[in-house]
């Protein structure tokens, strides 16, 4: 009996936690689509969040951890548009179309999130490092795609699969991070994704 009382009352403790904590990212979320990362502080977070500054700083290290931590959701989002290029196409500038699209159409969905990673990345060098290992996540997935066409005859032998991969991937942070997070006009917009299908068609195939 004891057992069991002492098993219902922490787990009542965890919800609680479980609770605040997304209280928090709720709060940072909503926050963060009037205002950017570098104007907010944690005490305007926790205020917004309903909880004192110290649970804050139970819950994450900094604001921008927290950031961090509110940026997974978009990460398995990213993930699920990136698997659309998977090879084996007849038609593979359509696919890498259909690919960039969604990731493109991510980004947009997410834009207060992407700028506060980018300001995140710029002022914790720890939130920079789980940007880039995220990044390179992808690239063993991508590379597998690129060697998969080439020794099926669908594209040519060409640089070093995993590097080719890296800078593909980076182009569209780079591209991302420019074109799709602000207001930019809707052709700039077009035009950055279709420069994109082109660079990847280029560079796995031979041809745009």
């Amino acid at each position: 009996m004891e057992s069991a009382v002492r098993d219902g009352v922490d787990s009542g403790r965890s919800d609680k936690g479980e609770f605040r904590r997304e209280s928090i990212l709720r709060a940072l979320e909503n926050l963060l689509e009037a205002t950017t990362l570098n104007e907010l502080n944690v005490r305007d977070i926790s205020k917004a969040a309903g909880v004192t500054r110290s649970a804050f700083y139970f819950y994450f290290d900094n604001k921008a951890a927290a950031v961090s931590e509110l940026s997974k959701v978009v990460d398995e989002e990213v993930a699920a548009a990136s698997a659309i290029y998977s090879g084996g196409a007849d038609d593979p500038a359509r696919q890498i179309g259909q690919m960039m699209g969604a990731v493109r159409d991510t980004w947009m969905r997410h834009p207060h999130l992407f700028r506060a990673m980018r300001d995140a990345r710029s002022s914790d060098p720890g939130v920079d490092d789980l940007w880039n290992r995220g990044l390179e996540g992808f690239v063993e997935p991508v590379a597998a795609v690129i060697d998969s066409e080439r020794e099926s005859g669908r594209a040519p032998v060409g640089a070093d699969s995993r590097m080719l991969a890296l800078v593909l991937l980076e182009s569209i942070a780079r591209m991302g991070d420019r074109y799709w997070i602000g207001d930019q006009k809707p052709a700039d917009v077009a035009a950055a994704t279709q420069a994109l299908c082109a660079v990847w068609m280029g560079s796995i195939y031979g041809r745009v």
